[in-house]
């Protein structure tokens, strides 16, 4: 038996990378996007806050369809329409950022400091449109 050709040693180690798993990614992305529509529930009025309980689902993707429809010279849509689209748009927010974080754990912080600004936003200007 002749050994001299064979490397006799070691097993080298490969770099594996940590990255976070589907469920939690997912879960931060949704906590990122929904967790800023809990000021709205924090305002004055009772009547603001009895409207908001029905408007805080839409509310991250809403403001940016709105926003968006005005770029494209879109002024009214049918309300069920709307919504609809309201929940689709935040949908493809909530799976962006999932897709982002997904990478790893440096990206699933940037993901989840993105959504909670983008939503923030959104929700500010809810706010400002239920208080007029």
């Amino acid at each position: 038996m002749d050994l001299a050709g064979t490397a006799i040693g070691p097993v080298p180690v490969t770099k594996t990378r940590l990255r976070p798993s589907n469920r939690m990614a997912l879960g931060i992305a949704t906590a990122a996007v929904y967790l800023p529509c809990a000021l709205g529930f924090f305002m004055d009025d009772s009547g603001d806050v009895a409207s908001w309980t029905t408007l805080w689902p839409f509310v991250p993707g809403g403001f940016y369809l709105i926003w968006t429809g005005h770029l494209l010279g879109i002024r009214s849509l049918p309300p069920v329409l709307a919504w609809g689209l309201c929940l689709l748009v935040t949908a493809g927010l909530i799976f962006g950022l999932w897709r982002l974080g997904r990478r790893g754990f440096g990206w699933l912080a940037f993901s989840a400091l993105l959504g909670a600004v983008l939503s923030t936003v959104a929700v500010v200007a809810a706010i400002s449109a239920v208080r007029m």
